[in-house]
């Protein structure tokens, strides 16, 4: 049999394969199809993980080392998959900064109005296509979130700017975004 893959191994592969992809993409960029895609996949993919298992306690004696491999594929793919989403969250918001910085500076220069309300800015949205929403805080800390993905029941992410650490305590922020991640000065990865 020498180098050739077994079922299990080729099942571990093209499940884990497809599960690693839908899963590292919701990392990324979340969105309600790559969360079903995902969601399906999972319990399937599982089965692959603990027949996995149970193929190294019963084939260890005939396949030694090569018994390891499918429960191998499946544990890489797990601990790769929120690696690979997170880095491509991270490029995806170093090509985006240009643009975010350019609405921050309408914003702050007053060519975009905004208000102690949060507002959808219409411009940038169109830009991005995605929701970009702004408001002036307590003491004028300018709070900007460009929203990247979301899925369900009610799951939204992106990124906020705000041009003062004192947002922390402004309820809004904390009532939309309970999680929120610093990722460079004045920027924070959020999420509900």
């Amino acid at each position: 049999r020498g180098g050739r893959l077994d079922k299990l191994e080729t099942g571990a592969l093209l499940v884990g394969g497809l599960w690693f992809v839908a899963d590292a993409l919701f990392v990324a960029r979340p969105s309600p199809l790559l969360q079903v895609v995902s969601m399906v996949l999972t319990p399937l993919f599982l089965l692959f993980c603990v027949a996995a298992v149970f193929r190294i306690l019963w084939r260890w004696s005939a396949r030694r080392g090569r018994a390891v491999l499918p429960l191998g594929i499946c544990l890489s793919f797990i601990l790769l998959s929120p690696e690979v989403g997170g880095f491509i969250r991270r490029y995806h918001f170093a090509r985006s900064l240009p643009g975010y910085e350019r609405v921050i500076h309408d914003l702050e220069s007053g060519s975009i109005p905004v208000s102690g309300e949060l507002q959808r800015i219409p411009t940038a949205e169109a830009h991005f296509g995605h929701p970009v929403l702004a408001r002036l805080g307590a003491d004028k800390v300018l709070m900007v979130e460009f929203l990247i993905g979301g899925g369900f029941p009610v799951k939204h992410s992106g990124y906020l700017y705000s041009s003062s650490t004192a947002f922390e305590s402004d309820p809004v922020v904390v009532r939309r975004w309970p999680k929120r991640r610093n990722i460079q000065e004045s920027w924070y990865w959020v999420s509900d």
